[in-house]
């Protein structure tokens, strides 16, 4: 991520820290993930994914037909929505590259901007991804992560 986290993405990503066995990556959306969904994963993502066991890049080989794809939730203004996250090394520059791809994000996140920031919380077998700049705080959306965890 390039940016500093505002003061209220910083508390929403405390009260995600609370989560039981759960890690968090961020990333700053840009505007070629709004037009095409794809999604270089930082350094954050991956060691969140590899610290729960969700997804390990480095043992991932490169191409198309090592693509992983796995069921995720997406929570929205209308609450959770269940889709899948593609994640890929792609053969260009020797596989050094580390992708993700979540289904259906431009469609439910349409009032994201370049520069918000998203967040994948994950346990290792459930996750969750959201736009962290947008996401509020109400008591509907806290036990709908709460009780996923």
């Amino acid at each position: 991520m390039t940016r500093a986290l505002t003061e209220e993405e910083a508390g929403r990503l405390a009260w995600l820290s609370l989560l039981p066995r759960t890690r968090v990556g961020l990333y700053e959306i840009t505007e070629t993930q709004i037009k095409k969904g794809l999604v270089d994963a930082n350094e954050t993502i991956r060691a969140s994914f590899e610290e729960t066991g969700f997804h390990e890049f480095e043992a991932q080989p490169p191409g198309a037909d090592a693509k992983r794809l796995l069921p995720i939730w997406l929570l929205t203004a209308s609450g959770l929505k269940p889709t899948k996250i593609s994640l890929y090394r792609p053969h260009t520059k020797g596989g050094v590259f580390y992708r993700l791809w979540i289904y259906g994000l431009p469609t439910a996140v349409p009032n994201a901007y370049p520069g918000d920031v998203m967040a994948l919380v994950q346990d290792g077998t459930t996750c969750v991804a959201f736009n962290l700049t947008l996401f509020e705080l109400t008591e509907d959306r806290l036990q709908d992560l709460s009780a996923l965890f």
